[in-house]
């Protein structure tokens, strides 16, 4: 599935995100958790997103896909899109 420009760029910067939040838990764990709430509303947001440009449940982002929490996020996003 091909994702619009915008897109692509926040999927690679929640990805980012989600490796920077997983070094913040070893030295401030709040600023970690908060890092981690805000990935995983992005990656809630790119599942509304890819809904919207015809995406296919099934096919999220390949960069989520070694990450449970961010591929769970992005289903819901896909979902609550979905149901709207």
């Amino acid at each position: 599935m091909e994702i619009i420009a915008p897109l692509r760029r926040l999927d690679v910067l929640v990805s980012y995100e989600y490796a920077s939040a997983k070094l913040l838990e070893i030295f401030d764990r709040d600023l970690a958790l908060e890092q981690m709430r805000e990935v995983l509303h992005c990656a809630r947001e790119i599942g509304m997103g890819d809904f919207l440009s015809g995406g296919v449940r099934d096919d999220s982002p390949l960069m989520f896909r070694d990450e449970p929490l961010l591929v769970r996020a992005w289903h819901e996003g896909w979902d609550d899109q979905c149901l709207m």
